[in-house]
């Protein structure tokens, strides 16, 4: 019934309702305005229903509420059928077409068809398989390559005049809405292609002049998501006739900027985000909205609720940590929404079939529990035939400690390699040593790096990393009754630790699943493949005038994009880091290690720094609480806090 509506019929209703609703206040019509909690929930759905209020004795008169009535009732009859129509068809997200562009198969990409599938999309991409020729769109100008394949894909829908196609790009980009309200919103322009806006003029800020003035709103043309007629798109990109590394935002923006070419094919952008958010020049207008099954991104300077959200430019991390919620990948009532997808199944594989797993075990300062740590080695759920072992040791102090353990070490895995004080390796180099064992050995599957503060709780910590099936992955380390934690939730301008918004309720274990973050640390779990091909270089932790864990996060970074961490806070998967620092005593001690840790009676060596030297004391811990514990051979005390 809502196709068979008439274009006069159509216009007919629209003047009716233009002469009538005039004629009733805005106050009367809509009633007080609703909590601000109640128009949150309501946003980004659609045409919805006026609050009507049911004042009508002190407010208006009967008369003036039924034709208050029948306005509110036409507008709700006509809906996204009128609303969405383009003359004279209705909406139909089966002529809904969304082409996108890869060359590889990316974690990135990977993200972006979970989105799309979520909301039932169909998805083309072009150029998968092929060599990239489209230049270091990421530092310059270039990304011509993807006009020209989209110059050769749109010539099939060239006559499909009803078809609608969306093209956007995938490594940085995620679908936030349905198919329903993009068309929707898209209808709202009445115009022929939509593109969306950003807020610099790139490549060339010279033509900043010509664009037509925008009083409110993004002004300049960004060509990583646009929208409209598959035959006005395959009219524009059939003008391509330039090389593959020359600029495609250039091309469609010089086609925008000439006013003859844009009135021809009805060209407008979205300058308030309604359907395309760029995050680059917009990341404090972007907020997550969060719905009982969804989440949202809100544009709080336009108040609206984007369909695409385009990580552009410098905005990668803020377009990870938007993914690590939108549209479903965690939520208040579901949980983690990503974290049984696409898992590497090892229950039913025998053990001479396990992947191949080299650790790589750093000792870089005096640690206590190592004799423990060595231990909890020999303790892991898997087989040890598919175990390899480096260890990396500069304390001195701790050499009796690995003595005693090598035997046992040897015999339980199937190689082990061992670099002590007297090689005088710095800890990147040690790094980089233990990491180019795994990717010169073709048999080495996975790379699993541990540093001797760690105390790991959970002896299927391999199976359980390995099953997630992510090329780095670590898992959740925490202080017990602290916020410190192995990961960082967001960087600063000069790349150093921020605090990100969920960063407390992370570490406080009231967020649980699978979060993509810029850092991480202590423990970690890479693909061998993954340091074969995207990260080949051997010096992965030495960069100039930047700690080892700095420059392997930067790497990571670059060459991977995405790397994620298994926070399973206080569950079997959870690990944990041991606090040891300096604090006075008294004047006859020159200061102790305090080991901080959960509740528990242990025995603990307790070592007592003298200038560059170090002798081991022994105390016995009848609980962390707060108490009074003796200090053998030098009688004084020490307190233990909470």
């Amino acid at each position: 019934m809502q196709g068979s509506v008439s274009s006069s019929q159509r216009q007919q209703q629209r003047d009716w309702l233009s002469a009538l609703l005039p004629q009733i206040p805005r106050e009367e019509l809509e009633g007080p305005p609703a909590p601000r909690k109640d128009r949150e929930s309501l946003k980004g759905v659609g045409p919805s229903l006026p609050c009507l209020s049911l004042r009508s004795q002190t407010i208006m008169d009967r008369r003036r509420a039924v034709s208050a009535f029948m306005a509110i009732l036409a507008l709700w009859m006509m809906g996204d059928a009128v609303a969405a129509e383009k003359e004279p068809g209705s909406v139909d997200p089966g002529k809904l077409l969304v082409l996108t562009a890869a060359t590889e198969e990316t974690e990135g990409y990977q993200r972006f068809l979970r989105t799309a599938k979520y909301f039932n999309y169909t998805v083309k991409t072009l150029g998968l398989g092929e060599d990239w020729k489209g230049g270091d769109v990421a530092r310059t100008v270039g990304g011509g390559q993807k006009v020209r394949w989209l110059k050769a894909e749109m010539k099939k829908y060239a006559n499909e005049e009803d078809l609608i196609v969306m093209f956007v790009d995938s490594y940085d980009v995620i679908l936030a809405g349905t198919p329903l309200e993009l068309l929707w919103k898209f209808q709202q322009f009445k115009s022929n292609l939509v593109f969306s806006a950003e807020s610099f003029c790139w490549p060339e800020w010279s033509l900043a002049e010509k664009y037509p003035p925008v009083a409110v709103g993004k002004r300049f043309l960004n060509s990583g998501g646009f929208i409209g007629y598959a035959p006005t798109i395959n009219r524009i990109v059939q003008l391509w006739k330039y090389k593959d590394d020359d600029d495609d935002q250039l091309f469609y923006t010089r086609i925008y900027l000439d006013p003859a070419l844009r009135e021809k094919h009805g060209i407008t952008l979205d300058h308030k985000s309604n359907i395309f958010q760029n995050l680059n020049g917009a990341i404090e207008e972007v907020v997550l909205k969060f719905e009982p099954t969804r989440v949202r991104a809100r544009n709080v300077a336009y108040d609206t609720l984007p369909v695409v959200i385009h990580g552009n430019g410098p905005t990668k991390l803020q377009l990870n940590y938007l993914g690590n919620y939108v549209p479903n990948a965690w939520t208040y009532e579901g949980g983690c929404g990503a974290c049984d997808q696409d898992l590497l199944d090892l229950s039913d594989l025998p053990e001479e079939s396990y992947p191949h797993v080299l650790i790589g075990i750093f000792i870089e300062q005096p640690t206590p529990f190592f004799p423990q740590f060595l231990q909890r080695l020999l303790t892991f759920d898997y087989p040890y035939s598919h175990l390899s072992l480096f260890i990396h040791n500069r304390v001195v102090y701790h050499e009796p400690h690995i003595q005693a353990e090598w035997e046992r070490l040897r015999e339980a895995f199937d190689s082990i390699k061992l670099v002590g004080p007297e090689e005088e390796l710095s800890e990147s180099e040690a790094r980089d040593m233990a990491m180019d064992l795994c990717r010169q050995d073709n048999t080495c599957h996975y790379y699993f790096s541990l540093d001797a503060d760690v105390v790991v709780t959970n002896s299927e910590i391999l199976q359980t990393l390995i099953q997630e099936n992510k090329k780095v992955i670590a898992p959740m380390m925490s202080r017990y009754g602290k916020l410190w934690s192995n990961f960082w939730g967001a960087l600063s301008p000069d790349e150093y630790y921020a605090r990100s918004e969920d960063y407390v309720e992370l570490v406080q274990g009231k967020r649980i699943g699978m979060w993509n973050v810029p850092y991480i640390s202590q423990a970690y779990l890479l693909r061998g493949e993954t340091l074969r091909r995207e990260m080949p270089q051997r010096n992965i932790f030495t960069l100039d005038d930047t700690d080892p864990d700095m420059a392997f996060c930067k790497s990571v970074r670059e060459k991977i994009s995405l790397s994620f961490f298994r926070a399973s806070f206080f569950t079997s998967v959870t690990g944990m880091s041991l606090d040891a620092f300096f604090r006075p005593l008294d004047t006859t001690l020159p200061g102790y290690i305090l080991i901080s840790g959960r509740s528990q009676r242990i025995l603990c060596p307790v070592l007592m720094f003298t200038g560059s030297q170090c002798s081991p004391i022994r105390c016995v811990m009848s609980s962390w609480k707060r108490q009074k514990i003796s200090v053998n051979g030098l009688g004084g005390s020490m307190r233990i806090p909470d």
